[in-house]
Parts: C-alpha cells; structure tokens; sequence
C-alpha cells in the first residue's frame, strides 16, 4: 500500500508540473552496493524514483526560481527526500540611478557559478555569484547547507532570506539578511524503544551498548526536541563584494555571521534500573560561526585558473555548565582550481579539472575533553580535510539521433591515505530518454575509526538509472 501511495503521488505531481511548462526529469534507479552489510535494516540493493523539477523564468523586471529535487524509496528503507535547492522571486531595477542596476530577491536561493561550466537547458538564468567557490567544489557545507542522503553527491540548498544586489560596470555588492535558519540533514534515522537505526548505508549507528564494572549493558537513546528559537530562529548576515570580469579575471571578498549548517548536540547519560541499560538523552543545539572568503580568478582561451581562501571561526555558545560541547576548532581553507578547455582539439577528453584543498586546523577547542562521550550522525563535516581531485568529461558523440558521454573522477585525501574513484557513462537514445551507469569505488588503508574513507569504505556500489525528461 505505501508504495501505490507513493506512486499516486508521484504521478499527481508529475501532472501538476507538466502544467507549469517547465524541465522536469523523472527518473528510475537501481543501486548495488558491493560489499553486505551486517547492520540490521541496512539492504544492498536499493531502487528510487527521482521527480526532479526545475523552471526559471523572467517577465519584465521580475524573475523567479525554482529548483526542486524528490527521491521515493520503493524499497524496505522506506526513504522519502525532498529538498529546494531554489525557491525565489527576484525583482530588478535598471533605471534608479544612472548605470547602476539594483535587484531584490526573497526566498530561497542558490549561489553558483565563477565561471563552472554546468550543463543544462537554464544553465544562463541560474546566478552566477557564488559565495566561495571552494565551497561549491569541494561540498564542504560552509555556506550553503546541504542534501546528504547521499554522502558522495550532496545536493546544494540556497540560503533563506533577503537578498540586495548593485552592480554597476565591473563591479558587483550583495547584501544578505535573515531571521530563519534551515540546517543541513542526512539521511533518515529512526529512534524506536531507545533504539536508532536507518535503512540507510550512509549512517553507521552509534555505540549499542556498555560494559560498566563487568556488566554489559545495552546502550537506550532517546530525542528531546530543541526549541525552536535554539535551531530555526536564529539570525544570519553576509555580504559579498566582487570586482572585475568573470571572462578575463576577477576578485571577490565575501564575509557572513551565521549558524554553522550542521546542528550538534549533547548526550545526557545515565543507568536506567528499570531498563538495566545505559539511558542517553539527546540535546539539539545550533552554533553560530563567522566566514570570510577570498576568491581571485583568470581566464584566458583554454585556460582558467581559481585560488579561494576561507577561515571560519567558531563561536562558543550559552550552554548549562554540564554540556558536552563539540570540537569545532578555528580553520583555514586553501584551494586551487585549473580549468582546462580541450574542446578545440581533436580529442576524446572536452575538459579537465584539477582540484587541490588544504586544511589547516587551530589547537584551540571549546570545552570538553577527549574522555568525554560525544556522537555525531553526521560522522564528519568534511569529506577531505587535505586533499586533491581530477576530473574528466568527454565531449557528447553523436550516432544519428543519440548521443555518448562519460565522465570520471577521483578524490584522494592525504590523511586518510585513500579517496573514492567514480565514473559515469550517459547514453541519449531517444530525444527524452537517456540511461546513465555508474560504478563508485572507495579504498583506503587508514585505520582511524571516524575518518571519512574508512567509514564508508564498504560503500562500493553499481547504480542504473534511466531518466525521462520533459521540457
């Protein structure tokens, strides 16, 4: 019966979004982890409908977004996901003051762009003002919150608030302002009788049980809800300021006081007698932190380059004196990007992406030492804390009315001394229709419980997916 349901409600949807006129992909996929697992309610096979919908759109001086992304399990882990990543009215000004253009935008709103190429039919219409560029490369969850159903393709969700652009020649300013606050989730946990668990394969469920002077003990975890004026209420300011041409070279300065995108929290223990276990009480909290991001760029025929720099500074929050409060250390973010454009040649490879990330981290923590019992769901807030990244894409070859394209990539991260290897392959068979096939590989030889690679190290898998597109 739940999965007639979901399939109504797909379809409805799918009805509804076909009136609107706008890019919509409905998709079929089947994914095969390669590795069992032992942990209970996590499966190896896994199928999903996707309902992708996406529609921009400028009348006049008004334009709006709407980037909006669903998953349906039809399988036993019962997950359901949905995100907007875009969801804004924008307005926009060009005759106030003499070649100064003025626009105000409300809602939800992604930043991309500093010149990454994305395919795509509203590629032109999306904003191309990104916040920090490393942190659009490199998924690192700074400034925009993220999707994490899926640990290796996080989807990006654009900040909520107010947004104030002037721009005039080669000069752009943008002022962010907001009262609400939506943090970041992963996938989907369950709290049953003390008990948590996820039919997903990107949690790993925290420690089960205890042995206190000889005696084991079964470990029982239960969720106090937070205060909403603790986690959704909460306040953000940004700016960001950007001079120069995005087609020659251009520099950019971006700072922000927010709340850190992940919420953390505190675990209140203590022996149940009646239970005869180990009772936890879990306490949601939200922090605030401060960004400031540097970005240069240069762009030449084939060649473009981008350095981004970002420190963040955490802030220690009022907390009773017995909270546990989690290690968010001072950081300085490195990265470097190249761009290479292999188009005009006569080859198979269109273009090439190097990538390098260099994390450094501050001795100074918040309270609480290592003895101490902390959990996080999230298991790391970064994929690489040091590390670099190569990618590929082919240009699209064309057979009659079809067309072929792959693409690879691989991570490397230095600490972990391993990383993770995917490619794909994109088959266009039909003017809407098109199959995609991938295989993720991920291998390390570190050992270090909680370090990224090693914990999802089993999480090898196949995927097929076949999509339908209706524009």
């Amino acid at each position: 019966m739940r999965i007639v349901f979901r399939i109504k409600y797909i379809l409805f949807c799918v009805f509804f979004l076909f009136k609107a006129q706008a890019l919509i992909d409905i998709s079929l996929a089947h994914t095969y982890y390669i590795t069992p697992t032992d942990i209970e309610g996590q499966l190896n096979h896994y199928t999903n409908v996707g309902l992708d919908f996406k529609k921009y759109e400028e009348i006049d001086s008004w334009f709006y977004g709407v980037d909006i992304v669903s998953l349906f399990a039809l399988d036993k882990s019962s997950s359901t996901h949905v995100v907007a990543n875009d969801l804004f009215i924008s307005y926009k000004e060009l005759e106030i003051l003499k070649d100064y253009t003025f626009s105000i935008t409300l809602g939800a709103q992604k930043r991309v762009g500093n010149g990454k190429k994305k395919k795509g039919v509203y590629s032109d219409q999306v904003s191309k003002e990104s916040w920090s560029f490393m942190d659009e490369v490199w998924h690192l969850g700074l400034w925009q919150r993220r999707k994490n159903w899926d640990y290796f393709r996080p989807e990006q969700s654009g900040l909520i608030g107010s947004f104030l652009t002037i721009e005039k020649d080669s000069w752009l300013l943008t002022l962010f302002l907001s009262g609400l606050f939506i943090p970041e989730s992963g996938p989907a946990v369950d709290i049953k009788k003390g008990i948590i668990s996820s039919g997903s394969r990107w949690v790993v469920p925290p420690q089960s049980e205890f042995i206190i002077f000889n005696q084991r003990l079964n470990a029982l975890y239960w969720l106090r809800e937070p205060y909403l004026k603790n986690v959704i209420l909460n306040d953000s300011i940004a700016a960001r300021f950007r001079f120069g041409n995005q087609d020659t070279q251009w520099f950019s300065l971006a700072y922000a006081y927010k709340p850190v995108n992940q919420i953390y929290f505190k675990i209140d223990g203590g022996f149940s007698i009646d239970q005869e276990a180990v009772s936890s009480v879990i306490h949601y909290y939200s922090f605030k932190h401060s960004l400031v991001s540097m970005d240069f760029g240069l762009k030449t025929g084939f060649f473009k380059t981008i350095l981004s720099v970002t420190q963040e500074v955490p802030f220690q929050p009022t907390l009773q004196e017995d909270w546990i409060v989690p290690v968010l250390p001072k950081a300085l973010f490195f990265s470097s990007y190249f761009h290479i454009d292999l188009s005009p040649y006569y080859l198979f490879i269109e273009h090439l992406e190097l990538n390098f990330l260099y994390t450094h981290f501050s001795k100074d923590t918040f309270s609480g030492t290592e003895d101490q019992l902390t959990m996080d769901l999230n298991v790391n807030r970064f994929k690489l804390h040091s590390g670099l990244s190569v990618s590929a894409e082919s240009k699209d070859f064309k057979w009659r009315d079809q067309s072929f394209s792959f693409h690879f990539s691989y991570w490397y991260s230095i600490p972990d001394e391993g990383g993770w290897f995917s490619t794909a392959l994109n088959w266009q068979f039909s003017p809407h229709f098109q199959l995609e096939a991938s295989v993720d590989i991920v291998g390390t030889e570190d050992t270090e419980v909680g370090s990224f690679f090693n914990t999802y190290k089993q999480n090898d898998r196949v995927e097929m997916k076949i999509i339908y597109s209706i524009d």
